[in-house]
Formats: C-alpha cells, sequence, structure tokens
C-alpha cells in the first residue's frame, strides 16, 4: 500500500485566511548599518533633559491628582449628597446612594475628622438593609493606616453590634 500525503495548498490558504498577506508583511527592511558596535548611545532621558523644549504629550494631558481644596469641596459635596439619603425612613428617596459612594468617600477623606464623618454614616447604612462589598472593611483599614488613625480603626472594628458586619 502506498503512503500518500496530504499536502495544504499553502497559497490559497493564506490567501483565503489572510495570513501574512498584509502590506507590512511584504514590505522588505530597511538595512541598519552600525559604524562603531561599542559605541556611547544617549538616553532619550539625557536627550530630554539637554533640551530646553516642553516634553510632548502627544495630545493628551497627564492625570493629575485633585488639588487639596477641589478635594475637599468634592468629599463635602458626597457627604452632603449621601447624609439626606440614609437612615430607615431618609429625607430624599431618589436617586439613591449607590455602593461606590463609600469607596469615593473613604478615598476623598484627607483627614482624621473626614474619615470620622464617613464613620458616622455607616450605621444609618446599615439600618437601610443595605450591605456593604467585600473589600469595605481593608479599605477602611488601609485608609486609617495611611491617616494615622488606628483608635478610629479601632472603633470601627471594635463595635461589631453598631455595624453589623461580617467584613467591618
Amino acid at each position: 500500500m502506498q503512503a500518500t500525503s496530504f499536502r495544504l495548498p499553502c497559497r490559497q490558504f493564506a490567501r483565503a485566511r489572510g495570513f501574512h498577506a498584509s502590506l507590512p508583511t511584504q514590505k522588505k527592511k530597511a538595512k541598519v548599518e552600525i559604524d562603531d558596535l561599542f559605541a556611547e548611545i544617549e538616553s532619550p532621558v539625557a536627550q530630554s533633559a539637554s533640551s530646553n523644549t516642553a516634553p510632548k504629550t502627544h495630545g493628551r494631558l497627564k492625570k493629575r491628582g485633585l488639588t487639596s481644596a477641589a478635594r475637599v469641596e468634592h468629599f463635602n459635596q458626597l457627604v452632603g449628597f449621601v447624609s439626606p439619603r440614609l437612615g430607615k425612613k431618609p429625607e430624599v428617596k431618589t436617586p439613591r446612594v449607590r455602593k461606590s459612594a463609600w469607596a469615593h468617600l473613604v478615598g476623598l477623606a484627607s483627614t482624621q475628622d473626614q474619615l470620622e464623618k464617613v464613620v458616622e454614616l455607616l450605621p444609618k447604612w446599615k439600618d437601610m438593609g443595605c450591605e456593604f462589598g467585600d473589600k469595605f472593611g481593608d479599605l477602611i483599614a488601609r485608609r486609617c493606616d495611611e491617616l494615622s488613625c488606628p483608635l478610629l480603626a479601632l472603633k470601627v472594628f471594635g463595635d461589631y453590634s453598631r455595624i453589623r458586619s461580617k467584613t467591618l
């Protein structure tokens, strides 16, 4: 018995699927000439430091954090939005408070007093029958550590009857 070999028609297959048939792959690369193999190459950092022009951003601005005044203003706006919508009988029913608002509040708190305001609002959220996310306890613990207020963390995590949460 003769063994027949099965061959794929490579060119037809490449045309049908478009593999390696695009112009950039067919274009020949230019040859690179190196005069001195061990010559010192200037780094892009040294070139930008030597030039007096501003670095190019390619049309995009670099993301910067909030200024301290904007942070405090945003924190106060968020607390003003959240506080009347909490409790067993909230003053304002709609729009409701999202779970993500708590992470924003904790992240925007830049002093111990601001973080204490957030902690005072936590039982009202629980009175509504809402729960915190799984990682909210870690978020509060980390923020208390960053703001150097371990007694506040002890207050939050030590009073289970007040918060009634497994993660907090």
